[in-house]
């Protein structure tokens, strides 16, 4: 049996002004995600039509998709592409970290593929504090939405 100790520094009042109580956590808060890549950018509808998409709506991509995620490469900059990590655990991750202001209390493990999507999911979770223990595999690209 394995024994952690933590400490908890907590405030008795929180208001707009009061940082969030600190927890002395790193890495306790843990995971398993399916990792996903958000794509978001603004398009009129002509080209959500060309893809058969709808406006303000999400989708998993599949291979139907794979000619979208090509323009958008080449395109991004014109387009006015954001990348965001997705996926719901891999968002609360990333949400713990924004509210405690602390970096590398959380933990999350899974998987992407070795392609550039995962080698910018990687950067985004990093950036965003949380810590990573992604297997990177060549059987599959990583998931994007």
């Amino acid at each position: 049996m394995v024994s952690i100790k933590t400490e908890a520094k907590t405030s008795t009042t929180l208001n707009k002004s009061t940082k969030p109580p600190t927890l002395a956590l790193k890495g306790h808060i843990f995971s398993l995600v399916q990792p996903l890549l958000d794509i978001t950018m603004h398009v009129p509808p002509s080209y959500l039509s060309q893809y058969n998409l709808l406006p303000n709506n999400g989708v998993l991509a599949t291979d139907s998709h794979a000619r979208i995620f090509r323009d958008i490469s080449e395109r991004g900059s014109e387009l006015g592409v954001r990348y965001s990590p997705g996926g719901m655990a891999q968002n609360s991750m990333r949400v713990v970290e924004w509210l405690l202001e602390e970096q590398q209390v959380t933990c999350v493990v899974g998987c992407v593929g070795s392609d550039a999507t995962g080698s910018e999911m990687l950067h985004l979770m990093r950036s965003d504090g949380v810590t990573t223990h992604y297997e990177v595999s060549s059987a599959a690209p990583t998931g994007q939405c």
